[in-house]
C-alpha cells in the first residue's frame, strides 16, 4: 500500500513539474513602455541631438566606403 502511495505521489509531482515548464510566464503590464510622456532635461535633449548628428555622419561615412570610385569620362581625360 505504501508503494502505491509513493508511486501516485511521484506521478502527481512529475506532472506538476511538467505543467510548470510548459506554462508561459505571466504577462507583465508594460502599458507605459514606449510612452512619450517623459520629458528630457535641456542637457539630455542637446546630447540626444548631438548623438543623432554623429550617427548620421557615421552612416554617410560608411556609405562613401561602398561607393565605387568615379572614373573620369573619356572626353575629360587629358591626352599627352
Amino acid at each position: 500500500m505504501l508503494r502505491v502511495a509513493v508511486v501516485i505521489a511521484g506521478i502527481l509531482w512529475s506532472t506538476a513539474q511538467a505543467q510548470q515548464r510548459t506554462e508561459p510566464p505571466p504577462a507583465t503590464d508594460r502599458s507605459d513602455a514606449g510612452s512619450t510622456d517623459r520629458t528630457l532635461s535641456k542637457e539630455d535633449a542637446e546630447l540626444l541631438e548631438d548623438l543623432a548628428v554623429l550617427e548620421h555622419m557615421e552612416l554617410l561615412k560608411n556609405l562613401e566606403l561602398f561607393e565605387e570610385p568615379k572614373e573620369p569620362e573619356k572626353g575629360e581625360q587629358r591626352q599627352q
